[in-house]
């Protein structure tokens, strides 16, 4: 049995990372997903998502949360992360390649992101900020 979609919601604190990477590998097993995506890259990206929804968007605040959902539709598998942030400018993220940023120890996640995944999108509306992130994967599975 398949369930299409997984949501959840934890406290703005890096504690709950092993839950948010728990629920993915069940999510993966649920939907016979393994081998048919890259899941230890997915869920790096995942991660650094979060990581970045708690720490730069929610500040830390505990009692801001952070929802999760991971979404498979079609031939997508699809991430999204929501937090309480009031966003920014996605134009004004360092490239971490740069000879002049190398040893610079912020702005790796967001590359890290794009490099892993085949879509990174952001939707900011007041007070929330939505990161999708998107990936391609294998259909050789009945369903």
């Amino acid at each position: 049995m398949s369930s299409n979609k997984l949501k959840l919601e934890i406290p703005s604190r890096c504690i709950y990372l092993k839950l948010v990477e728990t629920a993915f590998w069940r999510y993966v097993k649920i939907n016979n997903l393994e081998g048919q995506i890259d899941s230890d890259y997915i869920v790096l990206a995942l991660v650094e998502g979060v990581v970045n929804a708690i720490k730069h968007g929610n500040k830390n605040d505990i009692k801001k949360k952070v929802g999760v959902s991971l979404i498979l539709e079609k031939n997508i598998f699809k991430i999204i992360i929501e937090d309480r942030g009031t966003g920014f400018n996605p134009d004004m993220i360092i490239d971490p390649t740069l000879e002049e940023n190398l040893s610079n120890k912020n702005g790796r996640g967001i590359f890290i992101m794009k490099e892993l995944m085949d879509n990174i999108s952001y939707i900011f509306e007041g007070n929330r900020t939505t990161l999708i992130m998107e990936k391609e994967i294998n259909i050789s599975r009945g369903v």
